[in-house]
């Protein structure tokens, strides 16, 4: 049964990960459009989306 939760775990990880992207998302958009009344430069899209990744890869294991 702990093998489950282990394997379950970085799955909420990962979700938890996204979420913090779309809300990290929506708030630059809030902000942009209330600013600038454009649509977000594909360019901040495209650096969300690699945060968001980022936030996804675990980090690496260390040798000791």
């Amino acid at each position: 049964m702990a093998d489950k939760a282990d394997r379950m775990e970085p799955d909420a990880e990962v979700m938890a990960g996204e979420q913090h992207a779309l809300m990290i998302e929506q708030a630059l958009w809030e902000f942009w459009h209330d600013a600038v009344d454009e649509p977000l430069p594909p360019k901040i899209l495209i650096l969300l989306r690699e945060l968001a990744q980022a936030e996804e890869t675990p980090p690496p294991l260390r040798v000791q």
